[in-house]
């Protein structure tokens, strides 16, 4: 049986991949699905954790096919609460095509003990999911712990904004796009573009709901806890 450990550049899925590879005695396999808009600090990151881990994080796609592939392919139609694309074609895809249907497959996901979220990388009949850090009973104190004690230096992009996943993810906070704008100015500019093109092509949706980018005001501030997500909380696949 196959034991696929899913990375998403973040530190509850790395803590998580640590304590499975002191733990387990067999082989597993790390996996990343890679959107094509991840921050540059989490392939900095990876590259960071494949050297602890001692082994290759793999970067799955499904036929080369990236977030703009498919922003372009539907006319620059916005991911939103309401339409997950993104999590679907670049998330849930990729990963089935690289499970197979041949065997049968455990697959961990990195959520805490101390969260009340749940979440998987699709329904197949052979893939078995598991969720180590909750079995445990590891919360946030924990994943702190072993990621010190292996040494594990975050991505950088904590130190603006309030957790990962994609830099243009209609789920971050006003907060985070202030902070992209700041610290990443040409990945902003690149998302002000689509959400105009999008919206000249008769589109409904903004990257946020009720917010032009363009019209975005106020200067970035140290990352709070407490501003709501928009709609609901974000895709845990791409979160975690």
């Amino acid at each position: 049986m196959r034991h696929i450990v899913c990375i998403s550049g973040g530190k509850d899925s790395t803590a998580m991949a640590l304590l499975l590879k002191k733990i387990k005695k067999l082989d597993i396999e790390t996996i990343f699905c890679d959107t094509g808009r991840e921050l540059p600090e989490v392939y900095t990151f990876l590259d960071n954790v494949e050297k602890i881990l001692k082994q290759p994080i793999k970067r799955i796609s499904f036929c080369g096919r990236d977030f703009d592939w498919y922003l372009k392919e539907n006319n620059f139609f916005l991911p939103s609460a309401s339409a997950r694309w993104c999590t679907r074609l670049l998330k849930i895809i990729p990963f089935e095509r690289f499970v197979g249907n041949k065997q049968e497959v455990v697959v961990s996901i990195g959520i805490r003990a101390d969260e009340k979220r749940e979440g998987n990388y699709g329904n197949k009949s052979n893939i078995h999911y598991e969720y180590p850090l909750v079995t445990n009973n590891l919360a946030l104190k924990d994943v702190k712990d072993i990621l010190k004690m292996y040494g594990v230096v975050l991505p950088t992009f904590y130190n603006w904004r309030t957790t990962g996943g994609c830099w243009c993810c209609p789920f971050q906070r006003i907060n985070d796009w202030r902070g992209l704008k700041k610290f990443h100015p040409s990945l902003f500019q690149k998302s002000l573009e689509d959400e105009e093109e999008s919206l000249r092509l008769g589109r409904n949706f903004t990257w946020r709901r009720n917010l032009r980018l363009k019209t975005l005001t106020g200067d970035w501030e140290f990352p709070v806890t407490n501003e709501d997500y928009e709609d609901e909380m974000p895709c845990l696949i791409c979160y975690k």
